[in-house]
């Protein structure tokens, strides 16, 4: 590989000097052996006493950074190698859960993100960013790997993992040992909605996002709408004063016609999930886990510079802002929602409610 440029050098540079200065660092002083991950600019450099041994093209997660646990991010920070899996396994091995499947991937044209050849477990150093409940890289399964999809590499498109080209995750693998610091920084600052939004999403340095106030800031559109999670999180908005649409395949396909008339009823745009629910000022766009990267309003959004807020991330904004009780468990909590809601509604209350379940009562009105 040729000697780095100036330009990259200074960059690369840079980014060190970031990653000490983080609150919760570990290091005083750059380790003798590090792997930067330039979220920014999808790069990974691997540095060997403060010199750049080799870079590659990365990719990180569509939705931006963040280290909590359920949000399709990829966590930010410190992290050392935990392990490296597949020394000697033939290029295209697919791994499920760091175990080798017997399946070897040849070129065969498939939608999902398949993990292969070679795996380096990330474990994070920094609590309540990207280690420790809700927050753990290695509980995540969070890894640099190579993939199937090589033509996105270079540009935000998988599930939270650091993908590469599989030629490239080879040859770093082979540079890398157990131990090596990883830190993943040059979050870049996501843009301000397009259209009439009042506030911009922003990544901190702890992963948290500021979401654009859905009262005012302009319309989210959900994808996926059609989902029970989904769409009670737009039925909120708009009961709140703010402005909803959505897609969803089953709604392009003429199923679920009881569900979209409710939905329109309440002022909630329906659209076909072909990215068209982006153009006219959409301030963000709303996605779950079932949502994939492949979905033609999540590329839409990255062409517009949208932001991406997680179903979750949404949820607890909502719930930060309410005095709340929250149902958990295995089975049950949908009919546990609706005596609650019940019983508040009767002490006069006035009680709102976000469930994955139909309730009667409202149905009814």
């Amino acid at each position: 590989m040729a000697s780095p440029s100036l330009a990259a050098s200074t960059r690369w540079n840079a980014l060190a000097a970031e990653a000490l200065a983080r609150p919760l660092s570990p290091f005083q002083a750059l380790p003798d052996r590090l792997i930067l991950v330039d979220v920014q600019n999808q790069r990974l450099a691997l540095l060997v006493e403060g010199q750049i041994v080799v870079e590659y093209p990365v990719s990180t997660a569509y939705l931006g950074v963040g280290g909590m646990s359920g949000s399709h991010r990829t966590p930010p920070g410190w992290h050392r190698v935990h392990a490296r899996i597949g020394a000697k396994a033939t290029p295209g091995t697919q791994f499920v859960s760091r175990e080798p499947t017997g399946r070897i991937w040849n070129g065969e044209d498939e939608s999902e993100d398949l993990i292969l050849t070679r795996i380096l477990t990330l474990d994070g150093l920094e609590p309540g960013v990207n280690r420790g409940e809700g927050f753990d890289s290695l509980e995540r399964y969070i890894y640099i790997h190579a993939t199937n999809h090589e033509s996105a590499v270079g540009q935000p498109a998988s599930h939270g993992c650091i993908r590469m080209r599989g030629a490239d995750c080879m040859a770093l693998f082979d540079r890398v040992r157990e131990g090596d610091a990883v830190v993943v920084v040059g979050e870049a600052v996501a843009p301000a909605a397009v259209g009439t939004a009042t506030t911009a999403m922003a990544t901190s340095s702890d992963g948290a996002v500021a979401i654009p106030d859905p009262r005012s800031a302009g319309r989210f559109h959900y994808a996926g709408l059609g989902g029970s999670g989904m769409s009670a999180l737009a039925q909120f908005q708009v009961m709140l004063g703010g402005k909803a649409s959505g897609s969803d395949r089953a709604f392009d396909r003429g199923e679920r016609p009881e569900a979209r008339e409710q939905l329109e009823r309440l002022g909630i745009g329906i659209m076909p999930q072909d990215g068209s629910g982006l153009n006219g000022g959409c301030a963000a766009l709303v996605v779950s886990t079932a949502v994939e990267s492949e979905v033609p309003d999540v590329a839409a959004a990255r062409e517009h510079k949208v932001p991406m807020v997680h179903r979750s991330e949404l949820l607890a904004h909502f719930v930060d802002g309410f005095r709340t009780l929250a149902i958990t468990g295995t089975s049950g909590k949908s009919t546990v929602v609706a005596m609650v809601f019940e019983m508040l509604r009767g002490a006069a209350r006035k009680p709102s409610v976000i469930t994955g379940g139909d309730l009667m009562a409202l149905q009814a009105e």
